[in-house]
């Protein structure tokens, strides 16, 4: 369970982080130079179709340039070269593309001349300088062009172009027609290739679905276009469409209508207000702590207050803080049943005891308030005069009149004085210089010894004063009272 907004203001944190890190994970980078391709192309793993990006910002497929991008083909740079092997066509036909039919290949180093092009040679002659592609024959009609005759084919076949006995792929022409179809332009080094992702149609609203068989592995495909006044991919999976002429609002962003910019700003806007609400969550948190915090201060300050036969000054607990050091173990005296106590300097630089209570302590209020009734009382302080005498070497002047039998006792009143100072050294400051439990009994053990070591001597000293009274005086006389 979540109990300190710092907590909870984690947690909003990591939970942010973790879907921003999720969705960049599975996004796709659709960014090349300045360049931005729309969906289903991009330059990451991500992305349905992927292309290649160079440093310079040139989007390839395979080795050659794009030119265009358009809903339905991809018009691809195909620089003459009257060395490239024919399985370069390899590259242009993926599962996700492929030239169609509206192409004139021209390949070159044929077998036999191909023939299956509906391009006039004298086209190719003046389009192509190929008089410096064989200059041993000095040939200019050493280029075969081949497309597609079956009308119901859209696309090229590639078994065909590579069993045409051709082992170079000089360039290509692409076909377009206008109008009726009266209307004829080439474009020369160039090949269009129609795209498709694979799969059943995945269009979203407002986007006509058109299909496609793969002539790579015959698979199913489709494509998507926006209806006329709508713009955007078209795509389910993508940005879909909407209206050209509206704005972004929520309903539309929900059903993927919005384009990539503005979906992405009203992520990130998004994420920013989760974000504002956590953090307000937290302050509000935080504020009835303290507040919390504040009453119960107020509430045990009354307490003691109210208490008979209390005087004593309350000070704030950053005072208490300051004057130990923030709880400095190197100030810490003790530790008791009710909490530790240290030491430390309030007013005037004197020396005080601070106790420490233990959290989670019922009765150690109570406990508290006696001994402030206690040390704050007017009644003489019989610790505080017996540490003052034992300082002195006074111990005699607190001994009671009536125990005058142990004061003339010479081995009771040095053995008070010994214990007296080793109780002494007992309530010293630093805690390195105060004696061990071990040493306290054998100094008690010394003490107590010492006494048998008094009366031997007391014993022999009788002893020789009978010996010497017994040879000097008669064995009838008594001997003298010691």
């Amino acid at each position: 369970m979540i109990k300190t907004p710092q907590a909870i203001i984690i947690l909003a944190v990591c939970i942010a982080n973790s879907i921003l890190f999720a969705r960049t994970a599975n996004a796709c980078n659709q960014t090349c130079g300045a360049k931005q391709l729309q969906y289903p192309f991009g330059f990451s793993s991500g992305c349905p179709i992927p292309l290649n990006c160079t440093v310079n910002g040139t989007v390839l497929i395979g080795e050659f340039p794009v030119q265009t991008l358009a809903s339905d083909h991809v018009k691809v740079h195909l620089q003459a070269n009257c060395n490239r092997p024919i399985e370069t066509l390899n590259d242009l036909f993926s599962r996700n593309f492929a030239p169609t039919s509206h192409n004139g290949i021209l390949l070159r180093d044929c077998e036999a001349p191909v023939t299956r092009c509906p391009i006039p040679s004298t086209a190719v002659q003046t389009r192509f300088e190929l008089k410096t592609c064989d200059s041993k024959s000095n040939k200019s009609d050493n280029v075969s062009c081949y497309s597609e005759t079956r009308v119901e084919r859209e696309f090229m076949d590639l078994g065909v172009l590579k069993g045409s006995g051709c082992r170079s792929l000089f360039s290509a022409i692409a076909v377009e027609t206008a109008g009726n179809g009266s209307e004829v332009t080439l474009d020369v080094q160039v090949v269009k290739l129609g795209w498709w992702m694979e799969g059943g149609c995945a269009c979203s609203d407002n986007a006509n679905c058109t299909e496609v068989t793969s002539p790579v592995n015959g698979h199913r495909g489709f494509r998507c276009r926006c209806l006329d006044g709508f713009v955007g991919d078209g795509f389910r999976g993508g940005f879909g469409c909407r209206r050209a002429s509206s704005s972004c609002d929520p309903a539309e962003f929900v059903s993927a209508q919005c384009n990539g910019t503005t979906r992405v700003g009203i992520l990130v806007g998004g994420v920013a207000a989760g974000a504002s609400l956590m953090i307000g969550v937290g302050l509000i948190c935080c504020f009835i702590r303290r507040r919390y915090k504040l009453k119960n201060q107020k509430r045990n300050s009354r307490r003691l207050c109210e208490a008979t036969g209390i005087s004593i000054p309350i000070y704030p607990y950053r005072d208490i803080e300051r004057a130990t050091n923030f709880f400095s173990d190197k100030q810490r005296l003790g530790t008791g049943a009710y909490g530790t106590v240290y030491a430390g300097k309030l007013n005037k630089d004197e020396w005080v005891a601070i106790k420490r209570i233990k959290h989670g302590a019922t009765d150690c209020l109570e406990q508290v308030v006696n001994e402030i009734k206690l040390i704050s009382s007017n009644e003489i302080n019989l610790a505080a005069l017996a540490t003052d005498r034992i300082g002195k070497g006074c111990l005699e002047e607190i001994i009671d009149p009536l125990l005058e039998q142990i004061v003339n006792d010479e081995w009771a009143l040095l053995s008070m004085h010994k214990v007296a100072e080793l109780a002494f050294r007992c309530l010293a400051y630093d805690r390195d210089t105060r004696p061990s439990m071990m040493e306290v009994a054998a100094e008690l053990e010394q003490i107590r010894l010492s006494r048998w070591a008094i009366s031997s001597e007391d014993n022999i000293t009788t002893s020789s004063e009978a010996s010497r009274w017994g040879s000097s005086f008669d064995a009838s006389e008594p001997p003298p009272k010691n």
